[in-house]
C-alpha cells in the first residue's frame, strides 16, 4: 500500500507492525503525524517506512487534537485545552495571546504570525513550521477582522490600552484620527508614571529643602550684603518644590479621571 498525494497522513491509528509493514511508501504529504504514544518497537517500525517529499512531520499522543484554520485566526488560552496539545494549521493570519507553560499548542502556520511578546519565554506555544512571517508585539487586547478595518476617532475614544488591530487585507484610518489623538492614547499611561515620577522628586527635594529652611532659622544666618536673615531669601525654594507637589497631584488626579471616566462610558 502507497500514502501518496495527501494534506495530512495521520499514522496514530495504526497499533501493530504488521500494520505498518503493509505501507510500502509514504510521499507527497504536508503534514506526517506520527504517534508519539506508541511503544519502541512500532515507533522503529513506523520510521523505516520509505518516504519522500514530507513537508512537516509532527509526534502527538493518540488524544491530541488537529485544527484547520483559513483567514485570520486568534489563539488564546481559553480556546485551547490542558489536558492535549492542540496542533492548529492556520493558512492566513495567526494571532497568538500569551500561552501559559502548562497549555501545549503548535502552530503550522503558511501566512503571517502575531505574536504576543510573553511567548518568546516560557510558553506553550511552539511553531512547528511556518512559511511566511512572524512578528513579535506586547499587547492585552485583540481585534481581528477578516477583511478591512477602519480606525476612526470614536473606536480611539473607546479603545482600550494596548489593543492590537489586525486585520486580514488592510487597515485605514479615517480622517478625523490626528496624530495627537493616538499619542494621548498610546503614552497616557507613560504620562501618568512620568508625571509620579517627578512629583515623587519633588517630594525628597522639598523634605531636604525643608531642612536647609530649618537650619539656616536656627543658625540665624544673615546675606552679606543686604543683611537680610538667609532663611528668609531661602524660604522660596521649599514653597517653590510644594507648588510643583501641587502642580502634578493636580495632574495625576485629571488623568485618572479622565481614564475612569472613558472606563465608566465603556461599561455603559
Amino acid at each position: 500500500m502507497e500514502m501518496k498525494s495527501m494534506a495530512v497522513c495521520d499514522l496514530r491509528a495504526i497499533k501493530t507492525v504488521e500494520a505498518v509493514k503493509a505501507i510500502d511508501l509514504i510521499e507527497s504529504v504536508a503534514l506526517l503525524i506520527l504517534p508519539k504514544d506508541a511503544d519502541p518497537e512500532l515507533k522503529t517500525a513506523i520510521l523505516s517506512i520509505p518516504k519522500k517529499s514530507i513537508a512537516t512531520t509532527i509526534w502527538l499522543n493518540e488524544d491530541d487534537r488537529i485544527e484547520t484554520q483559513n483567514g485570520v485566526s486568534h489563539i488564546s488560552e481559553g480556546s485551547l485545552s490542558k489536558e492535549y496539545t492542540t496542533v492548529c494549521i492556520i493558512n492566513g493570519v495567526a494571532v497568538a495571546d500569551a500561552i501559559p507553560p502548562e497549555t501545549k499548542v503548535e502552530l503550522i502556520i503558511n501566512g503571517v504570525a502575531f505574536l504576543h511578546e510573553a511567548n518568546r519565554k516560557e510558553s506553550g506555544l511552539k511553531i512547528n513550521t511556518i512559511n511566511g512571517a512572524s512578528v513579535y508585539a506586547d499587547f492585552d487586547y485583540c481585534i481581528t477582522a477578516a477583511d478591512s478595518f477602519e480606525i476612526d476617532g470614536e473606536f480611539l475614544k473607546y479603545a482600550k490600552p494596548k489593543t492590537a488591530v489586525i486585520a486580514g487585507d488592510n487597515i485605514k484610518v479615517a480622517e478625523d484620527v490626528t496624530s495627537d489623538m493616538l499619542a494621548e492614547k498610546i503614552y497616557k499611561k507613560v504620562r501618568i508614571f512620568t508625571e509620579i515620577l517627578c512629583m515623587l522628586m519633588f517630594v525628597l527635594l522639598f523634605v531636604l529643602s525643608l531642612q536647609m529652611f530649618n537650619h539656616l532659622i536656627m543658625t540665624k544666618q544673615m546675606t552679606t550684603t543686604t543683611q537680610i536673615p538667609t532663611a528668609v531669601v531661602f524660604f522660596c525654594l521649599p514653597m517653590g518644590f510644594f507648588m510643583g507637589i501641587i502642580h502634578y497631584l493636580y495632574s495625576i488626579e485629571t488623568m485618572i479621571k479622565d481614564i475612569m471616566h472613558r472606563k465608566e462610558e465603556i461599561e455603559a
